[in-house]
């Protein structure tokens, strides 16, 4: 088994440096059943899987995967993993799970949209969550300055699940667009 971490532009990253993982072996499968497309789309020319997750190598050789690609949420040229956030909006009152998601935004590319999920019994509105977020996220400076602080809050009455019940962050993503009319 063949283990790399790559950028975006497909190079090799230092140890330490965040990348995605490929992996190669000669034991990998030949396709996935019944979806040609995809699995050319996963594994490259030089039969590199292309897992689409975003990990680092410790010095000791260990992997520490921090996420998924497709989870990262770009403001201009900077990308946030949704998580960093997601751990400063957990710690709102009345807040039972909170989700960052990237919507998008004609001159940024992407802003952040605070999506919270409240506890049983307790009532938040958008405009609740925007206080929260001007009263611990760092204040920008200047209109040149990118934080993750988020500039869009919606409030969901339950978490979205996959078929396999894991969260689903795509059908957050559409239900934050289509309330806030994106």
């Amino acid at each position: 088994m063949e283990v790399k971490l790559i950028d975006e532009a497909g190079r090799v990253v230092q140890r330490g440096n965040r990348g995605e993982i490929c992996l190669r072996s000669s034991m990998r499968s030949v396709g996935y059943r019944g979806n040609d497309t995809l699995f050319r789309e996963a594994v490259d020319d030089a039969n590199w899987l292309h897992t689409g997750d975003i990990a680092y190598m410790r010095q000791d050789g260990n992997l520490v995967i921090e996420g998924r690609r497709r989870d990262l949420i770009s403001v201009q040229t900077n990308k946030f993993f949704p998580w960093v956030i997601e751990q400063t909006l957990k710690k709102m009152p009345g807040v039972y799970k909170a989700f960052a998601v990237g919507v998008p935004d004609k001159h940024s590319y992407q802003v952040v949209c605070a999506c919270v999920v409240p506890e049983d019994g307790v009532t938040l509105t958008p405009d609740d969550v925007m206080k929260y977020c001007d009263d611990v996220f760092l204040e920008e400076s200047s209109t040149f300055v990118v934080t993750s602080k988020p500039v869009y809050h919606v409030v969901l009455e339950s978490v979205p699940l996959t078929r396999t019940a894991k969260v689903d962050r795509i059908r957050i993503g559409q239900v934050a667009k289509e309330r806030l009319g994106l």
